[in-house]
């Protein structure tokens, strides 16, 4: 703890629970109409070390509306105030500006701009010291990479207090960063220094790339410097030149070290909000390939910070002990955890590892041993479920699988830390299949109760064969599994609409299954198809996004449309008939074409076709052309309406755009409005003023879901999908290895209490980047290295762990491929399904549970999302705790209302 001398604390860990303001241990401010609440101080002075570190949170509730923002002095960082009764916490981090060292300032803390009333209690300093990635020799912090002789850095504007976690801060001085994304200069001689080195390279040449989001007064200029004593300018940022390029100077190199500054021009206050900072060199030195990374420990005593994604250890709600025999614990817990290999044995006990779920729905919990001695081999499996009664549910239902470890070597965001953390489910097929001593192993038990079965609980065990590596003999265990089926069946298709891409998945899977021939590839593609289904995944793109059409006539303006359905026919009936997938996008003829939307990243525009139907150009003949398309899309109404899928495609014809998009956008959308009013209009963009009207379905990216003009879209009977990609990051849910494991299930109990009817997502199957992984003969292997790199290889860097891969390659598949080794094609095991996509199932089967209870009783309190599982799309619970009991409380209520 920190040391109190007089008014002034000096820094371990300092708690400091009296305010200004309050007598008590809970500050509680209220505003006044009109006016939000003004600044509450703690009462303690803190002592700032010059270039030191901290972390600053206080718990707080309350409601109203407004942001929150945590002080030192003048500076501080703004955060969303998520509303509700429940204590939730807001933490700072912050490194101390020149003018600040050696001085003592107080913490405060303020609802900004907030209506209503707020209470806080627990405010807490710690000082924190990081600690870098190390790889060839070099140090590497956060946004640091190589990439062979390539090194890049880009400063993580993006991530919550990730400006502080870049190794080359130098120092910073007079410069506020009050909304965590970007630095904003406007304070008389404000400057920030990094300082580019490394040890065992050499800086040959450099570019830089910096974006300012806004400049409303005075410049930044930009400069380099070998020393950081003599600096030679580079560049400057000014209103109207917010996008700076550029290479340092050819005197700067080689060098092993060089210094960048922003700083105020002399004699301005600028305004200026820095986005992004961006550096990549050409080195010299042995080529390396590695990513930087960052965490931070307590510099009182060494220890990790508290993180999200891994609870206290000792903590009693992990599970509980269902066998203990000598030498060997038997322990049950929560599919919504994710369980390390050093948490220890839970002290409560249970009867039985115990599973509810209605008929027709997976279910899943962890059966973790953990003996004192290593096991050589363990086999496990189920026996038939009775209930007593003469019904039973057949061991085929119940699905045995390991929990399979990957190595975390660069964390995706905060949240996450390096270790091995467990994700894939590989069938337990691998013999033998050995435990280590004193280390947990969870297996991963799901049961489908088929269609049908009746309602009541169902017991039986599963059978553990254990052969300790000391002796052969082997031991049998039985463990007792008790499931309860509901009263009702879920249905085959799902109310929720899914879309998720599959993309180049075939040739992804093919390559890694050594398929080759076309009967080879089939097998494997339906693999996929099916544990696509299996999960409730529907696929965005099927074979055919485009139906062929033939037009047929003498005078092209006067042709008639002539579809060839066949392939479209029998892909749909698969679609629909067979997986139950519930959407399906299609790309109608006609609208003009967009290439590629992310050439914006490289430094070009998008390029856009205009509108053409059969030769027949909307600019050169708007009769002819409106002629033609009114036919085009009559028969296709036809055709879809006769098979009944009316309601199970979509168009999503251009992805993400840009303003300067708009107008081909809005050209494209009235052609449908005019032509196929019936046809679902789908954009991924967040609602935009001069977008109002175009969209049928607004699917924007989940933290650009309440814009400015969400209200009007609302009110206008607009829908909503959403989706997660590699944006956003904490404090938002993702689709990260390295977070907590209910999060992808919390996703769908948002989207159910946002109103939100359909998630999509961008690729399931993403196994290796040809920007790290060069050679086309050794692949990534994802088991080895879980990490999602971007594919573009100037751009560098990563998405994040496990992002795009919500299904493993068999891991033999994996091993050989990687390992450039010409196998025998492997057609018969399928993916290998990991935890997140575990979590997204049961959240689309929770999303059912409402979504039926509804249909009884619209009305009904339960339809309303417990705060418990969350308050706001930042502020969601990480124990699974708070789903499962109110998912109970809905089968009983479907029960009853049946």
């Amino acid at each position: 703890m920190g040391i109190l001398i007089g008014a002034v604390a000096l820094i371990g860990t300092v708690s400091l629970p009296r305010w200004e303001e309050s007598t008590n241990a809970v500050l509680r401010l209220q505003s006044e109409p009109g006016k939000s609440i003004t600044v509450a101080s703690c009462t303690e002075k803190v002592a700032f070390e010059q270039g030191a570190e901290y972390v600053y949170s206080v718990d707080y509730r309350g409601e109203g509306c407004g942001t929150l923002l945590l002080g030192v002095g003048p500076y501080g960082h703004c955060f969303l105030f998520g509303k509700g009764a429940e204590w939730r916490t807001a933490r700072m981090m912050f490194r101390t500006p020149e003018e600040l060292a050696g001085k003592s300032e107080k913490l405060h803390v303020k609802p900004y701009g907030y209506t209503g009333w707020a209470e806080f209690r627990n405010p807490t300093l710690v000082k924190v010291e990081p600690r870098y990635a190390k790889s060839g020799g070099e140090t590497l912090g956060f946004g640091e990479a190589f990439e062979g002789d390539v090194y890049t850095f880009t400063l993580p504007f993006s991530r919550k207090g990730g400006h502080y976690s870049c190794r080359s801060l130098e120092r910073i001085s007079r410069v506020k960063d009050n909304f965590a994304s970007a630095f904003f200069f406007h304070s008389k001689r404000g400057e920030v220094v990094y300082r580019h080195r490394l040890e065992n390279h050499a800086f040959e040449s450099a570019d830089f790339h910096v974006i300012a989001e806004k400049c409303t007064s005075g410049t930044i200029e930009l400069s380099v410097s070998k020393d950081g004593v003599k600096w030679t300018k580079a560049g400057e940022i000014v209103n109207g030149k917010l996008d700076l390029k550029g290479t340092f100077p050819a005197g700067m190199f080689p060098a092993k070290e060089f210094f960048v500054k922003f700083a105020d021009k002399p004699g301005e206050r600028p305004y200026v909000i820095v986005e992004s900072y961006a550096m990549t060199a050409n080195v010299s030195g042995p080529p390396l390939f590695a990513q930087g990374g960052t965490r931070y420990v307590e510099a009182a005593t060494g220890c990790d910070l508290p993180k999200l994604a891994r609870e206290t250890a000792s903590s009693a709600r992990f599970g509980e002990k269902v066998l203990a025999v000598p030498g060997l614990d038997i322990w049950r817990a929560s599919s919504g955890w994710r369980i390390f290999r050093d948490m220890p044995v839970p002290e409560k006990s249970a009867a039985a590892l115990e599973i509810k779920a209605a008929a027709n729905e997976a279910e899943s919990a962890q059966l973790v041993v953990r003996p004192e001695m290593a096991l050589n081999d363990v086999r496990l499996a189920a026996t038939e479920l009775k209930d007593g009664k003469g019904n039973a549910i057949p061991a085929s239902a119940i699905d045995v699988r390991y929990v399979h470890y990957v190595n975390v070597t660069t964390p995706s965001d905060g949240v996450g830390f390096r270790g091995l953390w467990p994700d894939p489910l590989p069938p337990l097929t691998k013999s033998p299949f050995p435990v280590e001593a004193n280390a947990n192993q969870p297996f991963w038990i799901t049961v489908k109760p088929p269609k049908g079965t009746p309602r009541g609980v169902y017991r039986g065990v599963i059978i553990a064969e254990i052969k300790p590596s000391d002796q052969q003999t082997i031991r049998h265990v039985q463990v007792p599994l008790e499931v309860e089926v509901f009263g009702f069946d879920l249905p085959d298709e799902m109310t929720c609409k899914t879309v998720f891409g599959y993309g180049g998945g075939d040739k992804t899977t093919w390559r890694y299954h050594n398929a080759k021939t076309e009967a080879e590839k089939k097998r494997v593609r339906d693999l996929y198809l099916r544990m696509h289904s299996d999960y409730h995944l529907g696929l965005r793109e099927g074979d055919q996004l485009v139906i062929p059409c033939k037009w047929v006539g003498k005078d092209r303006k006067n042709a008639m449309p002539v579809f060839d359905f066949s392939n479209f026919d029998a892909m749909m009936e698969e679609a629909v008939g067979t997986y139950h997938f519930n959407m399906r996008r299609l790309y109608p003829e006609g609208l003009g074409s967009q290439e590629n939307s992310n050439l914006k990243l490289k430094g070009k525009e998008n390029l856009i076709h205009g509108p053409l139907v059969n030769g027949v150009k909307l600019e050169e003949n708007p009769e002819a052309y409106h002629r033609l398309m009114g036919r085009y899309f009559k028969a296709l109404e036809n055709h879809l309406r006769e098979k009944g899928w009316i309601d199970n495609v979509y168009v999503h014809w251009y992805d993400e755009p840009r303003p300067e998009d708009y107008p081909a956008l809005k050209r494209g959308f009235g052609i449908m409005r005019r032509h196929a009013p019936w046809l679902k209009k789908l954009l991924t963009e967040q609602p935009e003023k001069e977008l109002l009207g175009e969209a049928d379905i607004w699917c924007p990216l989940i933290d650009m879901m309440h814009s400015k003009c969400y209200p009007e879209a609302r009110a206008a009977g607009d829908g909503f999908w959403w989706y997660i990609c590699n944006w956003p990051r904490e404090p938002y849910v993702t689709d990260c290895i390295d977070h907590p494991a209910v999060e992808l299930r919390t996703w769908l109990w948002q989207t159910w209490g946002e109103n939100v009817t359909g998630i999509d997502y961008w690729l399931t199957v993403n196994w290796t980047s040809p920007a790290v992984y060069k050679d086309p003969k050794h692949p990534q292997n994802p088991y080895e290295d879980p990490m999602s790199w971007r594919w573009d290889e100037k751009r560098g860097g990563f998405w994040g762990n496990g992002e795009a891969n919500l299904f493993f390659p068999p891991v033999d598949c994996a091993n050989k491929t990687a390992a450039g080794e010409d196998f025998p094609a492997v057609t018969g095991e399928g993916p290998v399904p990991t935890i997140r996509v575990a979590m997204l199932r049961d959240g689309l089967e929770d999303y059912e549970y409402f979504a039926m209870l509804r249909k009884r009783n619209p009305n009904h309190p339960f339809l309303k999302v417990p705060t418990t599982v969350y308050t706001s799309l930042t502020d969601f619970s990480t124990d699974p705790v708070g789903i499962e009991e109110h998912r109970l409380k809905l089968a009983r209520e479907i029960e009853k209302t049946k």
